[in-house]
């Protein structure tokens, strides 16, 4: 997920970037997937708001609370369970 946002980014010109677009819950919720199970403890919600590319913290915590990652602090807690599927 890192190239995809270093793409995404930096190098991506406008009309990639809308392209690009459409795919970016996909790749998100791959990415928080892979977050949850490399990091443990707590992970400030600004690190995720910047590795996924959300425009402002509170982006991300709805993104995080619509896929079961509950944070009602400046960090977020991972812990080894993996995200719930969306739309359950």
């Amino acid at each position: 997920y890192c190239a995809f946002f270093r793409l995404y980014r930096r190098h991506a010109p406008p009309l990639l970037r809308c392209l690009l677009h459409r795919h970016l819950p996909v790749v998100r919720l791959a990415a928080l997937a892979a977050m949850r199970a490399t990091y443990r403890g707590a992970v400030p919600i600004a690190f995720i708001t910047d590795q996924l590319c959300f425009a402002d913290d509170d982006e991300t915590a709805g993104f995080l609370a619509a896929n079961g990652v509950a944070s009602s602090s400046p960090d977020v807690p991972f812990t080894a369970q993996p995200p719930a599927a969306p739309g359950k």
